[in-house]
């Protein structure tokens, strides 16, 4: 996508304006409805006109700043949303390695991620409650 490439300088108005508009909507479109994978479903994450309203803001920002570098402008705003680490995917890799071992190596994909979704979005093993889920 074009709108993280920081080289390209914009000089007009007008280009300014469209900047990343096609992109932001595809984005939008994307993220706004439910996802069904394996079974499971993953509610959206956003509102697209929300979203749409949001970046528009942001480009209105930068380009009122008459003494304001447009692409440095860029980069410091991605550097304050974009994660500085990839500690969230290494833990995700960590929990599939325990899970998924040499013993247990013919797992389905579909089980694999329930087991995922519970390590990491579930209670810890000392206040889970094994009886009621025994009994659901």
């Amino acid at each position: 996508m074009h709108i993280f490439d920081f080289k390209q300088v914009l000089t007009t108005i007008q280009q300014k304006s469209i900047f990343g508009e096609e992109e932001i909507k595809y984005l939008a479109e994307y993220y706004e409805e439910d996802k069904i994978e394996n079974g499971q479903v993953f509610l959206a994450i956003i509102n697209k006109y929300e979203l749409i309203k949001e970046w528009r803001l942001a480009k209105l920002i930068l380009c009122n700043f008459t003494t304001f570098q447009f692409v440095e402008g860029w980069e410091f705003i991605f550097s304050l949303i974009v994660p500085v680490s990839n500690g969230n995917v290494e833990h995700v890799f960590s929990q599939q390695n325990l899970i998924k071992t040499k013993l247990c190596n013919q797992m389905k994909l579909s089980t694999l991620n329930s087991h995922l979704m519970i390590a990491m979005n579930g209670p810890p093993l000392d206040k889970f409650d094994f009886e009621k889920a025994y009994n659901l």
